[in-house]
């Protein structure tokens, strides 16, 4: 289900994701890389589409969730790195 999000990102986008950033949360670490890969292409998609905003109102949530993943084995820490630096390029206030 993870990777087909990943692949529809604006699945997330439009659906608002009021809690969905919190059961992500609950499935670390065992499905570290599969997150990471999901929130890239949010946040990825969120920016070329003009929807930053989506990424700012749930900055608390995503930061969260990237740092986390910077606390995880290779190859997870490098990708929570790449959704930090993404998180910082849309100027989600948290990440700074």
């Amino acid at each position: 289900m993870l990777s087909a999000l990943a692949k529809n990102p604006q699945v997330v986008i439009s659906g608002h994701g009021h809690l969905f950033f919190e059961d992500l949360r609950d499935l670390l670490p065992y499905r570290g890389i599969e997150i990471a890969n999901l929130l890239i292409s949010i946040a990825d998609h969120a920016t070329s589409s003009g929807n930053a905003k989506f990424l700012q109102f749930r900055g608390t949530e995503l930061v969260d969730i990237a740092v986390t993943l910077q606390h995880l084995r290779t190859p997870v820490r490098e990708r929570g790195l790449d959704l930090f630096e993404r998180l910082l390029s849309a100027r989600v206030h948290e990440a700074r």
